[in-house]
């Protein structure tokens, strides 16, 4: 799925660089209580780390910044995670500060605070038994690591803890939800306070001593669904968890097995995505050309004539995409737009998208919108039944794929994407 982010309402299709608020507290409160950019809160946090750092948006690095991402197609990544990992589980702790360096190094491309903090998250994890990576985890959830909104506003609160049992800064949103945010006078009172806080060893008993331990647990209490944010547990959860495993992976140790349900969080049908990667998932660009294939597909155009286009998918699949597009052919629907293989992030952060695999193709965008939390994210409408380009439930498309053992986006749950085709339900 193909998407551009709305700002103040508006798609952005180009890059607004003179659109950019200067008074970034402002921007960074609005984004947090605005409905409509709430499923967009990691794009938009990277938006404001990257130019509250004041990163040069030259010629030469505007490509690959990541405030450009903002502006660039991205996808928004749909799928859960078991999220049982036990944040207190010892064995799972990394111990020492180099590796926990190399962790945030590794795992995260604006590390700078954590790498700075590295001491104050292993002095918090053997204090209070609360998992250092689960903590900068929940940080760049939170705050960015350190470098956004309460964070930076006077508070030292990386993880937006609340309470009156200290100095506090009172404030209210949009919705009237008043929010009594701690202040702490140093970076490492604050981190230090997040362990006491899940830990239990403060007021607050609502996490070890209730015995909640998992990341899920413990996410579906730190930030529940609401009425008016009906899925920010879920995201919460997922953001963190795959940061998580970001961390791990950058000093070698793969959590996948425990917080990803069965085939994985990069799983097919039948079984994980590693079983088309024998030397290991790629990591660039480079790295995954030598599984790709362009194939020709036979395809009725917009007018209704048969004709032919080339697309780029991984070789393992190669076969079944033609038989899905023969079929759908067959059966007289028409295609505007077809895309598959592209490298790049999933919603603006380091996950790849499964477009970067060759295993998603997404079918006539404009007229199969995506769609989350009430808020049209990409395209323009999606009338099955009404629209010839629009993809129906049950109609010749949805049953191709299906037959090949493909996912479609219009059966996701937290949200809709009937463009979206994939064979890892991602």
């Amino acid at each position: 799925m193909v998407a551009y982010p709305r700002l103040n309402g508006t798609l952005q299709t180009t890059t607004p660089v003179d659109n950019i608020v200067t008074a970034r507290e402002e921007l960074y409160e609005y984004l947090e209580d605005s409905k409509t950019t709430q499923t967009h809160a990691e794009l938009m946090r990277e938006m404001v780390r990257v130019y509250m750092e004041s990163e040069e948006l030259t010629e030469g690095t505007f490509a690959t910044s990541a405030f450009t991402s903002m502006y660039e197609p991205f996808e928004f990544v749909e799928g859960s995670y078991v999220g049982n990992f036990d944040v207190h589980d010892e064995s799972l702790f990394i111990k020492d500060v180099e590796t926990l360096i190399k962790a945030f190094g590794g795992g995260y491309s604006k590390s700078e605070k954590l790498v700075a903090n590295a001491q104050a998250f292993l002095d918090m994890q053997d204090k209070y038994k609360v998992n250092a990576i689960f903590a900068a985890a929940v940080s760049i959830t939170e705050t960015g690591a350190g470098r956004t909104g309460n964070a930076i506003n006077g508070c030292r609160n990386w993880f937006n803890i609340t309470g009156t049992d200290g100095p506090y800064k009172t404030v209210t949103n949009k919705y009237g939800e008043t929010y009594h945010w701690r202040i702490y006078e140093t970076d490492y009172d604050g981190i230090d306070a997040f362990g006491k806080f899940i830990s239990g060893a403060g007021k607050t008993q609502r996490y070890y001593p209730q015995g909640n331990f998992t990341v899920a647990d413990i996410g579906k209490i730190y930030c529940p669904n609401t009425s008016v944010h009906p899925t920010q547990a879920d995201d919460w959860i997922e953001s963190t968890l795959a940061q998580m495993s970001r961390f791990y992976e950058a000093v070698g140790i793969d959590i996948s097995p425990i917080i990803e349900p069965s085939g994985g969080m990069l799983g097919t049908a039948t079984g994980d995505l590693k079983d088309l990667f024998p030397n290991g998932i790629p990591t660039t660009e480079a790295e995954m050309r030598q599984y790709l294939t362009t194939i020709t597909i036979n395809i009725n155009d917009a007018n209704g004539n048969k004709t032919t286009r080339q697309i780029t998918v991984h070789k393992a699949v190669a076969d079944d995409v033609k038989e899905i597009f023969d079929d759908i052919q067959r059966s007289g629907f028409k295609i505007k737009s077809v895309g598959a293989y592209s490298w790049r992030s999933a919603a603006a952060s380091s996950s790849r998208s499964h477009h970067s695999y060759g295993v998603a193709i997404d079918i006539n965008p404009d007229e199969n919108y995506m769609i989350k939390d009430g808020n049209v994210v990409a395209g323009s409408f999606w009338k099955p039944g009404q629209n010839e380009f629009s993809i129906s439930s049950n109609g010749a498309v949805v049953k191709a794929f299906s037959a090949k053992g493909w996912s479609w986006g219009g059966n996701w749950k937290s949200s809709k994407d009937y463009m979206h085709f994939s064979l890892t339900g991602r």
